[in-house]
């Protein structure tokens, strides 16, 4: 009897033991998950947004040094450039670093990619981050020197109102040479009016510069001793106004030289911060997935094992009542062949 009950408690020992064990080893798992979150994807996830942040912030700044009106202002935002510029490169050097080694063999997702970059493009972490980094060289290059060209722009713009405002007068004071060749003048009336008010720099060439030069041209045949000085006025303020106008203009496509630059690493580090989003996804996916299975499982085994002590209660309960039951059945036996002697 003494046996059957000692080995009863020891099944239900093994039962407590095996339930502590299982889930020492769940949770010694899902540590291991939360180790790897809190040491590379979290991280990696963080770095991402403030690399996507940091170059928008730089992308900002540097239109914005296209619309100063002051050079005050232009000195401010480089100085603000430099500083995101410098924090875009720090928080790069933070991701390629030994530390985050482990992740760089991660894939990279290419959805929401171009069509026409995909073929090209880096596939895992790692390749992705050495080529934002070589992107990142060109765009910080490219926005100091578009801070320095809208500095140049500043100054044209400001030299461009006065000259063309130099040349609406010229012109105005030329129009008493219309009358030797109405058509001629008409013609040359349209290529001042294209660069006194055009911000294209194909019509500033072709209905700007070719026009003035037919309709210049064709004066010229006719001009006489009174329309000659008229004339070259508006000739020699017509070649200023152009090649300040042309030089705003060029400007303006040098910036879009960085814009190439800029949504070509914003493509890259969209295409990063969504790898480093998704996985950061399925590591939680993964952690409360591991986190409920422990918890069924410690469930069910302390269920089972609370059932069987249960029964195992109820057994050695039943065994000790037949046993008592025995006991005081030979008592009374005896009690009553005492008696009848």
């Amino acid at each position: 009897m003494l046996k059957r009950i000692l080995g009863s408690v020891g099944v239900l020992v093994v039962g407590f033991v095996l339930v502590v064990g299982l889930v020492y080893l769940e949770l010694r798992a899902i540590i291991g998950i939360i180790e790897i979150e809190g040491t590379q994807r979290i991280p990696i996830y963080r770095e991402a947004v403030k690399v996507r942040n940091q170059a928008d912030d730089v992308r900002s700044a540097v239109a914005r040094g296209f619309l100063a009106v002051r050079e005050g202002d232009l000195d401010q935002i480089r100085t603000d450039v430099s500083v995101r510029l410098k924090d875009l490169q720090d928080s790069l050097q933070i991701l390629t670093s030994p530390a985050f080694t482990p992740a760089h063999a991660s894939p990279v997702v290419l959805t929401g990619l171009p069509s026409d970059v995909t073929n090209d493009f880096p596939r895992n972490i790692g390749s992705l981050l050495q080529a934002i980094r070589i992107n990142q060289e060109a765009f910080a290059a490219a926005a100091l020197r578009s801070i320095e060209l809208a500095k140049t722009q500043m100054a044209n713009r400001t030299r461009l109102s006065q000259e063309r405002l130099e040349l609406e007068r010229s012109f105005r004071g030329s129009l008493e040479a219309q009358t030797a060749d109405p058509a001629g003048f008409q013609v040359m009336a349209r290529g001042v009016l294209t660069v006194l008010h055009s911000a294209s720099i194909q019509d500033l060439n072709f209905a700007g510069r070719t026009r003035f030069n037919e309709g210049l041209k064709a004066l010229r045949k006719v001009q006489t001793e009174t329309s000659k000085p008229l004339l070259d006025d508006v000739e020699s303020r017509f070649g200023k106004a152009f090649e300040t106008a042309a030089a705003v203009l060029a400007s303006g496509a040098d910036f879009q030289g960085f814009e190439t630059h800029a949504t070509s690493l914003q493509i890259k580090i969209g295409a990063l911060t969504r790898t480093a989003e998704t996985e950061f996804d399925a590591g939680q996916a993964h952690l409360g997935a591991r986190s409920d299975r422990t918890s069924k499982l410690s469930l069910a085994i302390s269920c089972i094992c609370m059932v069987t002590g249960i029964g195992i209660a109820i057994w050695i309960a039943l065994r000790l009542t037949r046993q008592l039951a025995g006991v005081v059945r030979d008592v009374n036996e005896g009690a009553t062949q005492v008696g009848v002697a």
